[in-house]
C-alpha cells in the first residue's frame, strides 16, 4: 500500500469524503433514476476533480523532495546537451517544450510530469554515470509520456475507478444486508460502506498500477523509436544491474524505473520489472 503513496491516499480520502455526504445528506440513489443520475454527474464531476488535484498535488510535492534545479539556460556542456535533446526530442514527438530540471541524486534516474504544463526531470546520476546514446533513449521514455498525455490518461482513469468504487460500495452495504435479511441500523450501514470502500479501493490501486504498466510497456517503445532500440534496451539493463534507489513513493509511477516488489506487492507496481521491459523490447526488434 505504501507504494500508492499520495495519488492513492488522496483518493481514498475523496471517496469516504463522498460516502459520508452521501449517508449524512439522505440521498437515496437506489430508489429514483433521476437521484441516480444527480448523484452519478456529481460523483463523476468530483472524482475527476480530486484525481486531477492529487495529480498537481503530487507534482508539486516531486518538485519540493527531490528539490530540482529548472534550467532556463545551460551553465555548462552537460546542462547544454540536456537541453538540446529534450528540445529536439519534444519537436519529432509533436509537444511543446517543457520544462527541463536536474535534481541531486547518485542514482540513475528521470521522471516527467505534466497535464497542460509539463515537465521533465533528470538525475545527475544519469546525466553523469550513462552513456549519452542511452540518456537519450530514457529521456524519449519520458518524452513519449508526456506526448502520449499518460498522466491526463491516469487522471481519467483514477476518477472513473472512483466512480466504481463509491458506487459499488453503496449498493454493496444493500445487497449484502438484502442477501441475508437483515434489517440494520444506519451506524451499522454506515460501518459497511466504510468497509467496502477500502476493500473496493484496494482492487481500483491495483486496476490503476496495471494501467500504469501498460502505459510503461508503450512509453519504452516511444523511446526506442525517438533515439535508438539498442540504446532503449541498453540503458534498461544497465538501470536492471543497478544498486537501486528508488524515488520518493509519491513519485515513483512518474520514473524511469519505478519500484522494485515480489509476490502479491507486485499486483501494485506501477511498473512492470526491468526483465520483462527487455525481453519485450527484443521481442519487438
Amino acid at each position: 500500500m505504501k507504494r500508492m503513496g499520495w495519488f492513492f491516499l488522496s483518493n481514498l480520502a475523496l471517496i469516504l469524503l463522498l460516502v459520508f455526504a452521501y449517508h449524512f445528506t439522505g440521498a437515496d440513489i437506489h430508489q429514483s433514476a433521476l437521484g441516480f443520475f444527480e448523484v452519478l454527474v456529481v460523483v463523476l464531476f468530483v472524482s475527476l476533480l480530486s484525481a486531477y488535484f492529487a495529480f498537481l498535488f503530487s507534482r508539486y510535492k516531486a518538485k519540493q523532495s527531490l528539490e530540482s534545479k529548472m534550467l532556463n539556460t545551460p551553465g555548462n556542456d552537460v546542462e547544454g546537451w540536456l537541453l538540446a535533446t529534450v528540445a529536439k526530442q519534444a519537436r519529432l514527438a509533436g509537444i511543446p517544450l517543457p520544462e527541463v530540471g536536474i535534481y541531486d541524486s547518485a542514482d540513475m534516474n528521470a521522471y516527467a510530469s505534466g497535464v497542460s504544463h509539463s515537465m521533465i526531470s533528470v538525475s545527475n546520476g544519469l546525466l553523469f554515470f550513462m552513456p549519452r546514446a542511452e540518456a537519450e533513449a530514457v529521456l524519449g521514455h519520458e518524452i513519449c509520456h508526456l506526448a502520449y498525455r499518460d498522466m491526463p490518461k491516469l487522471i481519467a482513469y483514477q476518477g472513473v475507478l472512483n466512480l466504481g468504487v463509491f458506487y459499488l460500495s453503496v449498493f454493496s452495504s444493500y445487497a449484502v444486508f438484502a442477501l441475508f435479511l437483515i434489517q440494520p441500523d444506519e451506524i451499522l450501514r454506515f460501518i459497511a460502506m466504510l468497509f467496502a470502500v477500502l476493500v473496493f479501493s484496494v482492487l481500483s490501486a491495483a486496476l490503476l498500477m496495471r494501467f500504469s504498466r501498460q502505459l510503461e510497456f508503450r512509453a519504452d517503445e516511444g523511446g526506442a523509436g525517438l533515439s535508438q532500440r539498442p540504446a532503449m534496451i541498453a540503458a534498461l539493463e544497465r538501470l536492471n544491474g543497478e544498486r537501486y534507489t528508488p524515488l520518493p513513493e509519491k513519485m515513483a509511477v512518474f520514473g524511469i524505473k519505478g519500484s522494485l516488489a515480489s509476490g502479491v506487492k507486485r499486483i501494485f507496481m506501477s511498473h512492470p520489472s526491468l526483465d520483462e521491459r527487455i525481453s519485450l523490447l527484443k521481442r519487438h526488434a
